[in-house]
């Protein structure tokens, strides 16, 4: 094989694969990165063969072939090319990178050792907006699951049905819940659990800014492609809880939050917090809301802010770190806090500006209560 292409080119299609290789594995070709030609394109692919991606880029092809690199290796070196072409040779196991007066001889091993990444059907598939797809994941993979022992929450529940996709996450202490309305055909409709890894990647390698992405369903896997890349997932297979269930289906108090100065304050009074004492207690009152923590062990803090409330009095408390993280992921300069009593499940959403997106999608957050 014998390739001519770009430094940030072959870079790029790196970094897209990289992530995907297995750091720890008994099989030595799984620490690997596949480059071979595709037509006029170099394809570079990874897999740990639970997920699997690959990224064509743009290459002259002088003479077609394929082998398997140590992607750590072949990483390194490449980041520290200058910006120039890099001719890439392959013979007798060892590939070579040319670039300006650089020469770097790299063992590889034979393509075919390396496992062939499913190729899924397009006959169950739906198209989704990158950005929008980007930003769902963004709201909920805070909230996955990583205990081990509870298998079947250590991903994201997409729901895909009535022309409207939905996101799920929950560790059993929190559940994040974002649905949008999309054009799904009515042969696409089901549920899938995707696992961390391939959504984590996943949101990685989709453009805020352009693109489609077309999502793809196949027996027991997943698939995503957008522009040269396309990435594959086994899905996780198990029970998802129900989730409609955990939702408060009704509140006693409505209290609406500036987000900035409520995350900061949060964040400011969570510092004296411990592992003993790691909740943050909030005294809801006439126009104002009281932040409080106390830890025999670490100190005491409280703060104040004002608001525009003036139902009944009721106090709660969280563990800080989960609010922050929805605070943290949101945007919206509202938000509304949702309360029934101090030992029900609380719920937080965006206040959304926007109203034509406020009738396309809708997100919520749902946090269990600490003891007072």
């Amino acid at each position: 094989m014998r390739i001519v292409c770009s430094k940030s080119d072959i870079s790029k299609g790196i970094q897209v694969v990289q992530n995907i290789v297995s750091g720890k594995t008994t099989l030595p070709i799984l620490s690997h990165i596949l480059l071979e030609t595709r037509g006029d394109r170099l394809c570079l692919s990874s897999t740990d063969l639970e997920t699997g991606i690959e990224c064509l880029i743009p290459a002259k092809v002088v003479e077609t072939g394929g082998i398997t690199v140590p992607a750590r290796k072949i990483g390194d070196i490449v980041r520290e090319l200058p910006e120039a072409e890099v001719n890439l040779t392959v013979k007798d196991k060892m590939i070579t990178l040319e670039c300006r007066k650089g020469v770097f001889k790299i063992s590889g091993l034979e393509k075919e050792d390396f496992p062939e990444l499913p190729q899924l059907k397009k006959e169950k598939s739906f198209t989704l907006r990158q950005d929008i797809l980007k930003n769902m994941l963004k709201r909920t993979s805070f909230a996955v699951s990583h205990d081990e022992a509870r298998y079947a929450l250590n991903g994201i529940l997409f729901v895909i049905k009535e022309n409207k996709l939905k996101l799920v996450s929950t560790d059993g202490r929190r559940l994040a819940y974002i649905e949008r309305k999309v054009q799904i055909p009515k042969d696409v409709e089901g549920e899938v659990i995707v696992p961390t890894k391939a959504s984590n990647e996943l949101s990685r390698i989709l453009d805020e800014g352009k693109g489609d992405v077309d999502i793809i369903l196949g027996e027991n896997q997943i698939a995503f492609h957008l522009d040269d890349i396309m990435l594959v997932s086994r899905l996780i297979e198990g029970h998802f809880p129900d989730y409609q269930k955990v939702i408060p289906k009704k509140c006693k108090e409505k209290v609406i939050l500036k987000r900035e100065p409520f995350l900061l304050a949060l964040k400011r009074v969570s510092v004296l917090t411990s592992e003993k004492s790691s909740s943050v207690r909030l005294d809801i009152c006439k126009n104002r809301i009281l932040l409080a923590t106390a830890a025999s062990e670490v100190g005491e803090a409280r703060e104040e802010l004002d608001l525009d409330y003036e139902g009944e009095e009721i106090s709660v408390a969280f563990n800080p770190a989960y609010m922050l993280a929805f605070l943290k992921n949101e945007e919206e300069e509202e938000v509304c806090l949702e309360l029934i009593d101090s030992l029900s499940p609380g719920l937080i959403r965006p206040v959304i500006a926007d109203k034509k997106r406020s009738s396309e999608e809708k997100y919520l957050y749902v946090i269990m209560p600490m003891k007072l």
